[in-house]
């Protein structure tokens, strides 16, 4: 959590074992599938004191976000952007 959270996604989606990003409000989940390597770019980022970095595990909402992305768009009529 903290303030500019969207250039802090924006780094973040660039990281070693940053998969996923989400914004809730003015927080973000971070998540992957290698916790080590994961775990090690999140803790290079707790020096930042504009930043409040608390570890959780995945819910069933950033699940669903995960199995959303790879999903192919099952409605072909519809090109709305």
């Amino acid at each position: 959590e903290g303030d500019d959270m969207a250039n802090c996604a924006k780094h973040l989606h660039s990281q070693p074992g940053v998969e996923q990003v989400v914004a809730f409000g003015k927080a973000l989940h971070v998540s992957g599938s290698d916790s080590a390597t994961l775990t090690r770019t999140i803790e290079q980022m707790k020096s930042n004191p504009a930043l409040r970095i608390t570890p959780d595990t995945p819910g069933l909402e950033d699940v669903f976000i995960q199995l959303m992305q790879g999903a192919e768009d099952n409605f072909p009529g519809d090109k709305r952007a």
